[in-house]
Order: C-alpha cells, then structure tokens, then sequence
C-alpha cells in the first residue's frame, strides 16, 4: 500500500470569493504570501487560516490541516472560550469569611480568604494594594484592630494543579511560567532585585519578594562600574530553590541624571505557591495597615485538621 501522501502547504479558499471584495480578497492573499516567501521565514512553520466572519468563507489557508504546539495565541482561543461560556458580565468573587468571635478589637480565630480565581488582584494601575486596602478598612469597619489567628487561603475551587501540560522544567523560574490557582496575587510572579556590594568584588546584594516559596543562592558579585551587567537567574530542578549568577556593576562615579533613576538588575520570578504568595501578601498589608496578624499566612491544604 503506498503512504498517503502529505497535504500540500496551500490549498485553495473552500468557497470561491465573490462580490465586489474579490479584489481586496486577493491583495490579502498576496501580501500574506509575501510575509511567508521571505527569506527569515525559510526554517519557520506556519499554520494559517482567515475566515470571513460575516460569510465563513475561508480566504486564504497555509498548513490548515498540519498539528502544531500553541504559543501565547492560545490566549486568544482562551479568552474567546471562557467568555463564550462564561459570558462577558462574569465576575470573579474573592471573600473575607471567619467564624471566629469579636472581642476587644481581637478577631478571636482564623481569617479565610476564599478565592474564586480573580487573576486581577495585582501591581497593575495599583489594583492590588487598593484590594487589600479596601479589605483592611472593611475589618476595622468591623472593629477588628487583631487577628488573633491565621490567615488561610481557600483556594478549593480550583485543583491543585498550577502547571500547564507540556511545561519544561528549564523555564519554569520564568514569569512567563508562573502556576495558575483560585488565589492569585500579581499574575503569581515575585520581584528579584540585584544591588551592587560596596567595591568590586563584593557579593551582590538579593532580595525577593515574601511568601515566593523559593530560597536564593547567589553567586553573583559586584563588578567594576561601566561594564555590563550579566545577571542570570534559574530554578533549581526538584528543588524550590533559585540560583543567582553573574555581575552587577558598581553606579559610575558621576551621579546620574534624575529622568535615568536608579540601576539595578531587576527580575520577576515565578512563585511555587500560588495561595500561600496571596495570604502572605495580604498578611504584609494589613500590617502595614495597623491590624496586627498573631498567626501564620497559610494555604488551607497545609492544615493538619481540616478547616
């Protein structure tokens, strides 16, 4: 039996173009030709195919038929999916529940938060902090001044399955991996930062956001100012652990102009532990909010009864 054979690159539109857009119709399908004729394109795989939204007639196919890994514009047929069963007016709800008593300003108990998969709650346009500030005045509102308990995140709505099918272990410090759940706080990424030591030489100076879940090692050290900075970072396989490497530069001599700022090697890394990231960063502002907290931030799969 011979093989079938393998389908050819381009096939042409399922239904012919009709109409006065016949002419626009082919310019598309020769410009779409031109990107894919090009020289940088020559080692590239392309799988293509424009559809008439009005009509459903295909105006131009390449490879439609050809399996391929999605990228980042799976996010498009996500988006279209979740509103389509969701419907665009879905709201995502995240509540402060307790069934502890008041006394004496002191929430005599645990603090849940309970998660309903809110990917908003994070740095961008400061939403984060205004989340958390708004819960901080709701439990004063309801003369809480102390947490006399933990602060445990419910995050039961979703599995506990933070990574994607097909994720290698060699990116998954990236932010662009960071692990989904039902409790989400800045897209699940902590903040790196590498300063300078005080001379060349020195060791670099690390912090990382609290309640990553990860524990730096660095290697990295200072090096002479004017020469480039060559930070590197990767999680250690099986281990929650991050590893720093390379050279930051010492500032130069001269000050640097006001509009430039401050230089430092800056990184996002992704957190192991998408709920407990979330209760450890609420536990921070609501400090800084004056309610004291005498508990642990906690996941609620963590506890040794059940909530």
């Amino acid at each position: 039996m011979q093989p079938a054979p393998f389908p050819s690159p381009q096939r042409p539109a399922t239904k012919p173009n009709s109409g006065k857009n016949h002419k626009a119709i082919d310019e598309i399908r020769r410009d779409l030709e031109a990107v894919f004729a090009a020289p940088i394109m020559a080692h590239a795989n392309w799988g293509v195919v424009v559809r008439s939204l009005s009509t459903g007639e295909t105006l131009y196919e390449r490879n439609p038929d050809k399996l391929m890994v999605p990228a980042s514009n799976m996010k498009i047929v996500t988006l279209a999916a979740a509103a389509r069963v969701l419907g665009w007016d879905a709201r995502f709800t995240t509540t402060l529940e307790t069934d502890a008593p008041i006394e004496s300003e002191t929430l005599r108990g645990d603090l849940y938060v309970r998660g309903g998969g809110d990917p908003t709650i994070n740095l961008r346009n400061g939403r984060g902090a205004a989340v958390f500030a708004d819960w901080a005045a709701a439990l004063q509102a309801a003369g809480i001044r102390r947490i006399g308990g933990r602060i445990i995140g419910d995050d039961n709505l979703f599995d506990d399955e933070g990574l994607g099918a097909g994720w290698a272990w060699d990116y998954l410090e990236a932010d662009y991996a960071a692990p989904v759940g039902a409790l989400q706080y800045n897209e699940d990424v902590a903040a790196l930062s590498v300063l300078p030591g005080r001379a060349a030489g020195d060791p670099a100076v690390i912090s990382l956001a609290p309640g990553s879940g990860l524990t730096v090692v660095s290697k990295a050290l200072t090096a002479a100012a004017g020469t480039p900075e060559t930070i590197q970072y990767r999680r250690q396989f099986g281990a929650p652990v991050v590893e720093v490497t390379g050279t930051v530069p010492l500032p130069p001599a001269e000050p640097l102009p006001a509009t430039e700022g401050v230089r430092t090697a800056g990184r996002t890394v992704a957190v192991v532990n998408p709920t407990a990231y979330f209760v450890q960063s609420l536990k921070d502002a609501l400090v800084a909010k004056g309610i004291a907290v005498d508990g642990d931030a906690m996941d609620i799969d963590d506890l040794l009864a059940p909530a």
